[in-house]
């Protein structure tokens, strides 16, 4: 049953995912930093949180994880959140196997490696920069791929610029114009045409 919008602590909330693209975090605070205060309400109560009461009814993340992380960078206590699945009754086992089943979690770390959900960071805090992450949300808005529903499209073209790029150790800038041609590229080769938001006009065949 989903709820009605209702304030909770930012820290109060478990991530469903291990990592973060910074990048589209900073853009993030600093946008509401231009905003008065009625401006920053509006924007809030625009950006309503989906969460799911799993087991010991602890409030699990499903998205906007960016956007709750830069409201705590913001100093910001609480955010808005709606409850669209309640799963306290299940065994951990069971409630587990749901949030995979609907994709409602992403267990690959900053690194691509896949780890055990017991290893999720505890609140927005604890969660690592991937730079793949902010370089897919640096292609996204520059038109690479579309915008989709799917959860965790962004980690999907992360993977794919994580095994295709051309970046040395020490070259990992999301924001270099070399890395963004040569990802933009990448959106375009077969590989992509599998992943959620593939745009087809971007296909050179």
């Amino acid at each position: 049953m989903i709820t009605k919008p209702r304030k909770a602590k930012i820290l109060d909330l478990h991530p469903m995912q291990f990592s973060l693209g910074l990048v589209e975090v900073d853009n993030k605070v600093k946008k509401m930093g231009k905003m008065s205060s009625k401006e920053l309400e509006k924007y809030m109560k625009g950006h309503v949180v989906p969460v799911v009461v799993g087991p010991d009814k602890k409030l699990y993340l499903i998205d906007h994880h960016h956007f709750i992380r830069a409201c705590w960078e913001f100093n910001l206590d609480e955010v808005y959140i709606q409850v669209i699945a309640r799963m306290s009754h299940h065994p951990v086992d069971k409630f587990w196997n749901s949030m995979k089943h609907t994709g409602w979690c992403y267990l690959k770390d900053q690194f691509g490696k896949s780890h055990h959900q017991s290893e999720l960071p505890k609140t927005i805090r604890g969660m690592g920069d991937d730079a793949y992450r902010s370089l897919a949300w640096v292609v996204r808005e520059k038109g690479g791929f579309k915008k989709s529903t799917v959860p965790f499209t962004e980690f999907y073209w992360a993977d794919l610029f994580r095994r295709r790029m051309q970046w040395g150790p020490n070259e990992y800038d999301p924001l270099s114009k070399k890395g963004i041609r040569e990802a933009l590229t990448i959106c375009k080769n077969s590989e992509a045409k599998k992943l959620p938001g593939y745009k087809r006009e971007t296909s050179s065949s």
